[in-house]
C-alpha cells in the first residue's frame, strides 16, 4: 500500500511535512501545502476557513484514491498535468461530508514566485516529485492512501526521528478559482473517472468498519441464515413463532372443542385453585425445612405475596390431610 502522510502545523501559515511510504518504506519525504487561501475562503463565505465546510482548509482524516482527471493545458501551471481525487475514510474529513466536502482533491503545479509552496482552494499540492511517484504506483499498487494530522512534535526518545523543518507558505495565491477552471469542478470531474485497483479494504456503508473484498461469510441476518426470528420474535436458539403459535401449541382441539391446560382459562390466566395449589406446595416446602425460590433468604417480595400467616393455614391443612390418609 502507499501512504502519504501529511503532517499540518497548528500555524498554518506554514508548510506541512509529507512523507510518502510504500509499505512502511519511506521513498520521499518534503513540503506540502494544505492551507486555504483566506481570501478566496472569505469571498466564498468561509472567513474561519472551517476544515468541516467548502473553501476551507482540508480536513484532517484518512482519504482513499477514488479518481484522476487529466487537468486542461490551460491550466497545468496550476494543477500540473493530473488532479487526483481522494474519498474521505475517516476522522474530520468523513464527518465533513455531511457539509458537501465529498472529496480532496491532490495535485501538484508550480511553486511561488518565492520557490515555496502554494496555497490552494481547499485541497493538497504537492510537488512535481510526489505526484511523480504516486502515478508510477497507480497501476500496481492496491490502496493509495493519504492521511492528514496535525504536526506533533516528536517525543524524547524518539531521537530517530528527523522531519524537515516547515517552512513558510508562499504569498502568491491560487489562480483559476471560477468555474470551469477551479479545483471544485475538477475534483467533481475526478470523481467521474474511477481508478481501477486490486481488490482491498472497502468502508463499509452505515458504519465506520472495513470490509476485505474477498469476504465471502454469510451475513448472520441474510434471509437464507438459520438463526431468524418469526413475525417479531428475536432470533436465535429457541425462537419459535408468535404468542398465538405458543399458546396453539400448548392446547388441543379434540372433537372440535379446544382443550386448555389444567388450572388455565380461555385468556390463558391462572385460575384461583391453582394459585391455592401452588401456595399448599410452597407450604410443603417450609415443612420439609426447604424454602421456595421466591422464599430464598433476601427476597423480600416473595414474602410480602403470600403473608406467613397464609403459609402457617396452608402448611396445618396440609399436615392434618396427611394424617388422615396414614
Amino acid at each position: 500500500m502507499l501512504m502519504l502522510d501529511v503532517r499540518v502545523p497548528a500555524n498554518r501559515n506554514q508548510a506541512a511535512i509529507a512523507t510518502l511510504y510504500a509499505d512502511r518504506q519511506v521513498l520521499k519525504t518534503g513540503h506540502a501545502a494544505a492551507s486555504v487561501a483566506r481570501e478566496l475562503a472569505a469571498q466564498k463565505g468561509n472567513p474561519s476557513c472551517d476544515m468541516m465546510r467548502q473553501w476551507g482548509n482540508p480536513a484532517f482524516g484518512s482519504y482513499r484514491l477514488f479518481g484522476s482527471t487529466n487537468v486542461p493545458e490551460c491550466c497545468r501551471g496550476e494543477y500540473g498535468l493530473v488532479l487526483l481525487a481522494f474519498e474521505p475514510q475517516s476522522g474530520v474529513a468523513l464527518d465533513a461530508e455531511s457539509f458537501g466536502r465529498l472529496g480532496l482533491a491532490a495535485y501538484a503545479g508550480a511553486a511561488g514566485s518565492d520557490r515555496r509552496p502554494r496555497r490552494t482552494q481547499g485541497g493538497l499540492r504537492i510537488s512535481e516529485e510526489f505526484m511523480k511517484l504516486i502515478r508510477l504506483r497507480m497501476a500496481t499498487e492496491a490502496e493509495i492512501r493519504v492521511s492528514l494530522s496535525p504536526l506533533v512534535p516528536p517525543s524524547f526518545w524518539q531521537f530517530w526521528r528527523r522531519l524537515p523543518t516547515p517552512c513558510p507558505l508562499s504569498t502568491d495565491g491560487p489562480r483559476f478559482t471560477a468555474p470551469p477552471l477551479d479545483e471544485a469542478t475538477l475534483l467533481a470531474e475526478a470523481m467521474r473517472h474511477v481508478v481501477s485497483r486490486k481488490p482491498g479494504i472497502q468502508r463499509v456503508a452505515c458504519a465506520d468498519t472495513w470490509r476485505d473484498d474477498h469476504d465471502t461469510q454469510d451475513n448472520v441476518f441474510a434471509e437464507n441464515s438459520p438463526f431468524q426470528g418469526k413475525d417479531g420474535n428475536f432470533g436465535g436458539a429457541g425462537a419459535s413463532g408468535t404468542w398465538d403459535v405458543a399458546m396453539g401449541a400448548a392446547t388441543g382441539v379434540r372433537g372440535g372443542t379446544t382443550v386448555l391446560p389444567p388450572g388455565v382459562d380461555a385468556a390463558g390466566r391462572i385460575l384461583a385453585a391453582s394459585s391455592n395449589t401452588a401456595l399448599g406446595i410452597a407450604g410443603v416446602d417450609v415443612l420439609s425445612g426447604e424454602m421456595p425460590g421466591s422464599m430464598a433468604p433476601g427476597n423480600a417480595s416473595g414474602i410480602e405475596e403470600y403473608g406467613s400467616d397464609a403459609i402457617d393455614d396452608s402448611a396445618t391443612a396440609i399436615a392434618s390431610d396427611a394424617a388422615t390418609a396414614y
